[in-house]
C-alpha cells in the first residue's frame, strides 16, 4: 500500500497499526539499540495516522503510540520487582499510561493545528512536540526520559545547537525532519525530501562551527580517577555488608589509583552506613585521600543534628589532608521511590498496601536546600546526584553558582544490566553541551565515563566490570548562551503556539455561531 492509498483508505484499524509502528520505531531510536538513524523517520507513521483525523481519534492514536513507546523504553522498571514485588506491574502500567497522555495531547492539538496556521505548519508541529516535552520536565514529578533528542547523544556534531537552545532544539529539528519526510511521502514531492536533508545539513554545519568555537574559557585541566563498582543492590543496602564494602572500595583505590591524581570520585551512597558520622569508616576514606594526595568526592547518606529525623543523599568532598571540606545534599528527589513518596505515612496505614509499604523504606530522604557546588582549591564542581542529571535546569543552576565541571555520582544497580544505563548516561552528554562543561559520571553498576564540553564521549566503562577509569578533564568558566538565557526557545515556541491555537479556537467558535 503506497502513501496515497493510506490516505484514501485509512480506517480505524490502520490508524492503530500506524500508531503502534510509530511508538515502536521511536523507542528503538533511543539510546542502547544503536538505531539512532531511525529518529529521522520514526514519527512518519504517526503523522499518517493523524492526518485529517478528528480530535478524539487523533488523541487515542497518539496516546496508543506513546504507550507503546514508553512500554518499550521503560521495560527495565520490572527489575524493581525485587523490592516492589508484583505491584511494580501496576506502577509500570500507570506510569506508561500517564506519560502517553503527552503524546495524546500532541495528537489532539495536531488535529486542531492542521486546520489553522497552514503556512506555518512546519513550525507549529515541532513547536507543539517540544513544548510538551518541556511540560513533562516540570515540578517534583517531572520525568524527562524518552526525549526525541536522546536518540542523537552519540552524534556530537548534530547536537551542538543544545548549547543555544538546550536539548529542546535537537528535539525540534528531529520532529521537523520527520514532518518534512512525511509531507514528501504524502504529496510525492522531492522538495520536501530536499528540505529535510537541508535541515540535517544545516545542523551538521552549525555543529561543526560550534564544536570548533569556544563559548567558555579554559581554567585548568585535572587528572581524575573514577572508581567504578559493581555491587548488587541487596548487598549495597545490607548493614552486614558494610565492612566488606569499605574494604572493596578502599582496595580499589589503593591498587588502581597509581601515579599523580588531582581528584578521585566514588559513586552515590556507596555504603549502608553514615560515612561522615562514623569515625572509623570516615577515617578509612580520609586516609585514602591523604595517601593519594588527592581530593575525593564520595556519596553517602547523611543526617544533621539540627534537623532531627531528616536523612540526606549527600555528595561529600574530602581534601588531600583528609578533611571534610564541603557537602551537597540532593534536591530533586526521585518521586514514588525510596527517596520521595507523596502521602507515604497515610498510605502506610491503608490495609491493602500496609505490609508492602512498611517493608520498603519509601520516602525516607529529605531534599537539600539549594544547588550549591562543591568548592575546592583546585576548582568548583557541580554534583547532580543520580536522577538530577536528567534535568537541564539543575545543571544550569549549578553552573550559574560557579561550577566549572559537572560530576554526577549515581547508583544504577537497581536496573541491573538493562538499557536504563545508556539512557541515563545519554542525559549527561546533553548537560555537557548545554553548559559548556566537562561531564563525569561515577556509577555503581551503571556506566561511568567522561564527556567533553562539546559532548564527545571520551571514556566509558562496562557496567559489569569493576575498574578505575583514569582521564583528564578541563575546567571552564563562562556561560554558554543556554546557561545565560535558559529556556528562551521554549518561551518563543509557546507564544507562537498560544497565538496559533487561540486563532484556531476562535475560528471554530465563529463557524459554530
Amino acid at each position: 500500500m503506497n502513501p496515497t492509498q493510506i490516505q484514501r483508505e485509512k480506517k480505524p484499524w490502520l490508524s492503530l497499526l500506524l500508531a503502534l509502528l510509530a511508538g515502536t520505531l521511536t523507542a528503538l531510536s533511543q539510546p542502547g539499540y544503536g538505531l539512532d538513524w531511525l529518529s529521522a523517520f520514526s514519527l512518519i507513521p504517526l503523522f499518517f495516522a493523524l492526518d485529517n483525523s478528528r480530535a478524539k481519534a487523533a488523541f487515542f492514536s497518539s496516546w496508543l503510540a506513546g504507550f507503546v513507546f514508553f512500554a518499550i523504553l521503560l521495560y527495565w522498571l520490572f527489575f524493581l520487582s525485587d523490592w516492589a514485588g508484583p505491584w511494580i506491574a501496576l506502577g509500570y502500567l500507570v506510569l506508561c499510561s500517564y506519560l502517553a497522555l503527552y503524546w495524546g495531547v500532541f495528537g489532539w492539538l495536531y488535529s486542531v493545528l492542521q486546520k489553522s496556521v497552514r503556512g506555518l505548519h512546519w513550525l507549529a508541529v515541532p513547536a507543539l512536540w517540544v513544548s510538551l516535552e518541556f511540560v513533562r520536565s516540570l515540578t517534583h514529578y517531572g520525568f524527562t526520559w524518552g526525549y526525541l533528542s536522546d536518540s542523537l547523544y552519540a552524534q556530537p556534531k548534530l547536537i551542538q545547537i543544545a548549547s543555544i537552545t538546550g536539548a529542546w532544539g535537537v528535539s525540534f529539528l528531529i520532529a521537523l525532519v520527520n514532518l518534512l519526510f512525511f509531507w514528501a511521502l504524502k504529496h510525492r514531492q522531492v522538495r520536501f525530501v530536499l528540505a529535510g536533508l537541508g535541515v540535517i545539513t544545516l545542523a551538521l554545519l552549525t555543529g561543526y562551527f560550534l564544536v570548533n568555537s569556544e563559548a567558555t574559557q579554559t581554567v585548568r585541566s585535572l587528572e581524575i580517577a573514577i572508581v567504578h563498582s559493581h555491587v548488587n543492590q541487596l548487598d549495597r543496602s545490607s548493614p552486614s555488608q558494610t565492612d566488606r564494602l569499605v574494604e572493596l572500595y578502599a582496595s580499589q583505590v589503593e591498587q588502581s589509583v597509581q601515579g599523580p591524581v588531582d581528584l578521585i570520585v566514588l559513586p552515590e551512597t556507596i555504603l549502608p552506613a553514615f560515612i561522615l558520622r562514623n569515625p572509623e569508616v570516615f577515617s578509612r576514606f580520609s586516609s585514602l585521600a591523604i595517601a593519594k594526595r588527592a581530593w575525593m568526592i564520595v556519596g553517602t547518606i547523611d543526617y544533621r543534628l539540627d534537623h532531627p529525623g531528616a536523612l540526606y543523599n549527600t555528595a561529600a568532598l574530602l581534601s588531600p589532608q583528609g578533611q571534610l571540606v564541603s557537602t551537597y545534599d540532593k534536591v530533586q528527589l526521585v518521586p514514588f521511590s525510596t527517596e520521595y513518596f507523596p502521602f507515604i505515612e497515610r498510605l502506610r496505614q491503608w490495609g491493602p498496601l500496609k505490609d508492602l509499604l512498611n517493608r520498603v523504606p519509601l520516602g525516607s530522604i529529605s531534599p537539600g536546600a539549594q544547588f550549591q557546588p562543591l568548592r575546592a582549591d583546585l576548582g568548583s564542581f557541580a554534583t547532580p546526584i543520580c536522577f538530577e542529571s536528567i534535568f537541564a535546569s539543575i545543571s544550569r543552576y549549578f553552573i550559574q553558582a560557579g561550577s566549572q565541571a559537572i560530576i554526577t555520582i549515581t547508583n544504577d544497580g537497581w536496573f541491573k544490566d538493562s538499557l536504563a544505563l545508556p539512557q541515563h548516561f545519554a542525559k549527561g552528554v546533553f548537560r555537557a553541551v548545554e553548559t559548556g562543561r566537562y561531564f563525569v559520571q561515577a556509577s555503581n553498576a551503571g556506566i561511568s565515563g567522561i564527556v567533553s564540553d562539546k559532548g564527545v564521549i571520551l571514556e566509558t566503562t562496562d557496567a559489569k566490570t569493576e575498574k578505575t577509569l583514569r582521564g583528564r578533564i578541563v575546567l571552564h568558566d563562562g556561560w554558554t548562551f543556554y546557561t545565560s538565557y535558559g529556556d528562551w526557545f521554549i518561551v518563543l515556541l509557546s507564544l507562537f503556539l498560544a497565538v496559533g491555537l487561540g486563532s484556531a479556537l476562535f475560528r471554530t467558535r465563529g463557524i459554530t455561531h
